[in-house]
């Protein structure tokens, strides 16, 4: 009697409790399912657009590189930012892609070799992960010397021919709102994508005038 009730009574307990268990996992298994494929689909479209902008062509334009170089670039002449480009982690740069998209600059992802190909980077140089393709920026000479009739400071170089003496020059020359550099074309060094990284932002910051004689440039002005 015992043992018949306890088989009827476990039959029928299963038979009740089965079809709920199995209605209420059927259920939650659908809904993962179509929470996965939501999830699925939607790391798909970003990856897609990663890919999409990692793969597009580049812009020509000059090469400005480093973080601080290439935000002195976004704040000062963003009009003139053709495209920002990465390499490694975004959160890096989050304050660069921020002031990229609110001057609407296209932005490319790149893989670290695409990225020092795309940026003629030697293995050596301290890129920090980003450059941006520029129109250049105006280089005045002998011709604008007018411009300079109401500075109230001009810094004058004769034969700096060591680019980061020149970079720290510059650097400091925007630290102290100097109007104008003045330099020499020949027998000196320029502004260049080095220089301009060491200025961290302060070639931005200062007006460069290239000459070739100094002293005709003073007694000009």
């Amino acid at each position: 009697s015992g043992s018949a009730r306890k088989p009827d009574h476990s039959s029928h307990s299963g038979h009740r409790n089965e079809p709920k268990r199995q209605g209420k996992g059927f259920g939650h298994r659908n809904h993962e399912d179509n929470a996965g494929n939501d999830r699925h689909a939607h790391r798909g479209a970003h990856r897609n657009d990663r890919e999409e902008r990692a793969t597009a062509p580049l812009p020509e334009g000059e090469v400005i590189y480093g973080k601080h170089s290439v935000k002195a670039v976004l704040l000062k002449r963003p009009e003139s930012v053709h495209a920002l480009v990465l390499a490694g982690k975004e959160e890096y740069h989050a304050d660069l892609v921020q002031l990229a998209a609110q001057s609407q600059i296209p932005l490319h992802r790149l893989g670290w070799p695409e990225f020092n190909a795309q940026g003629a980077f030697k293995e050596d140089e301290k890129h920090q992960g980003v450059f941006v393709r520029t129109t250049p920026r105006t280089i005045y000479d002998e011709g604008d010397l007018p411009r300079l009739a109401d500075v109230r400071c001009l810094l004058v170089l004769d034969q700096v021919s060591n680019p980061q003496n020149l970079a720290t020059i510059i650097r400091s020359a925007a630290f102290f709102e100097a109007d104008a550099l003045l330099y020499m074309k020949n027998r000196a060094v320029t502004p260049t994508a080095e220089v301009v990284r060491f200025a961290v932002g302060g070639a931005e910051m200062i007006d460069m005038y290239q000459v070739t004689n100094i002293s005709q440039c003073l007694d000009t002005l």
